[in-house]
């Protein structure tokens, strides 16, 4: 079996990410769809997964994580009704960041969160963390959409980020704080598009 994987553009249009994936990269990816304990999981977590959720949405909510994993399946994000920017991720690197375990447990779902800059990060200037309205860190921005929150600011859209559900501390530490971004989506922009987003070279 091959897969084709696209992301949806705000005009409709789908833009590929990639033909023919090897079969091992493919059955990396079949064995992560519509596992019925993953499915269990998400759903006793309120991450919005039924029997009928389509399997692409759970890799999308789950992250599809294994700890020997190299690859990452994220959402593109949406646009809402509004004409907003839509989408949600979770929060990265709580293990390393001092006291991020217990503010997460602090949180309520629709907490407002602030997102603060870390130009001092050794491993990218160009971090994002989250911080509570009272200053506390429960982790960082996934690297997938550090340069869409840059580009937005840059547009001057005002960004957004709320506590959309928090899991107890028994969950893996990686899908602990599940957070939803809104912005208003600027006109001609597109999200993603920079070159570490094009297609696989077949």
């Amino acid at each position: 079996m091959k897969y084709t994987t696209y992301n949806q553009r705000h005009d409709g249009t789908r833009h590929r990410k990639g033909d023919d994936w090897s079969e091992r990269i493919a059955n990396g990816v079949a064995e992560r769809l519509g596992v019925p304990a993953a499915r269990t999981e998400l759903a006793a977590e309120g991450r919005g997964v039924t029997p009928d959720t389509d399997p692409f949405e759970v890799l999308i909510r789950s992250e599809g994580w294994r700890a020997t994993d190299r690859i990452e399946v994220f959402a593109y994000p949406e646009r809402t009704p509004e004409g907003d920017l839509n989408t949600r991720f979770f929060a990265r690197g709580i293990r390393h960041v001092e006291g991020a375990a217990s503010a997460v447990g602090d949180l309520q779902v629709g907490d407002q969160l602030e997102l603060v800059d870390e130009p001092d990060n050794p491993v990218n200037r160009r971090a994002v963390l989250v911080h509570t309205r009272t200053g506390r860190s429960v982790g960082y921005v996934p690297d997938c959409l550090v340069e869409t929150i840059h580009e937005l600011r840059d547009l001057d859209a005002p960004v957004e980020v709320t506590a959309e559900h928090v899991n107890p501390d028994t969950s893996p530490p990686h899908m602990r704080l599940l957070c939803r971004l809104r912005a208003p989506w600027p006109d001609g922009y597109e999200p993603l598009s920079g070159p570490e987003y094009q297609p696989i070279a077949a």
